[in-house]
């Protein structure tokens, strides 16, 4: 099965609140399957973008789709993804890498620069979420139509247990929500408020039927390079 998916992601200030859009329609039928956008917190504009694209593919994936077909306005995004540019920011190094990792999980991928008014729909719904403060899905997976058995479900997060060692430590507090901190089970190795988005942002890497998963990964807010290990308790 091939998805059509279009992205998009953006901050209002530069860092600032953040937000994604993912739109995604079946190749054959062009029926919208999955609409939402997606409330990310405070960061850069190009880390959001980042952002669009691994929420799009970890759906992709979860609906079973073998090939898809990526669409961004982002022509940053979409040559360092295609290989043409270089990763230099620091920051996304590691989105970089989680996305290039989940794009091998299908057989065909392709990922193309549109212009912003051919991306209207993936621009409305980040902006939404913006607006709203919170995510805005206004068209989710239909059963019938999507292989949603691999979906997670809403007790997932408890269902996993994190350790994570600070291989070059922040001098100060991560400047990310920390409402993560009701989701997760961080315990003592975590100080409060410190680099807990960026252990969720690894999180989403681990599979619904993995048993573990050890990765580095690093926080885009504050800098911190992270080492973390995920058990499924």
């Amino acid at each position: 099965m091939r998805l059509i998916i279009h992205i998009d992601g953006g901050s209002r200030g530069n860092p600032g609140p953040a937000a994604a859009g993912v739109a995604i329609t079946t190749q054959e039928q062009r029926t919208p399957v999955y609409q939402g956008g997606i409330h990310l917190g405070r960061m850069t504009n190009n880390a959001a973008e980042y952002h669009a694209l691994l929420h799009a593919l970890k759906l992709a994936q979860q609906f079973g789709a073998t090939q898809i077909n990526l669409y961004s306005d982002s022509q940053l995004l979409v040559r360092q993804i295609n290989g043409q540019y270089r990763v230099k920011a620091a920051a996304l190094q590691g989105l970089h890498s989680q996305a290039k990792e989940y794009l091998t999980t299908f057989s065909d991928w392709r990922c193309t620069h549109i212009r912003r008014e051919q991306n209207h729909r993936a621009d409305e719904l980040a902006n939404l979420a913006l607006d709203a403060g919170e995510d805005v899905i206004e068209v989710t997976p239909d059963a019938g139509t999507l292989n949603t058995s691999k979906l997670p479900d809403s007790s997932r997060p408890s269902e996993v247990q994190f350790m994570v060692n600070f291989k070059e430590a922040s001098a100060k507090d991560c400047p990310a929500p920390t409402v993560a901190n009701k989701q997760f089970a961080c315990g003592p190795q975590i100080p409060a408020g410190l680099c807990i988005y960026a252990a969720k942002t690894a999180l989403d890497l681990m599979k619904p039927n993995d048993p573990n998963l050890e990765v580095d990964t690093q926080c885009i807010h504050c800098g911190t390079t992270l080492s973390l290990h995920f058990s499924r308790s």
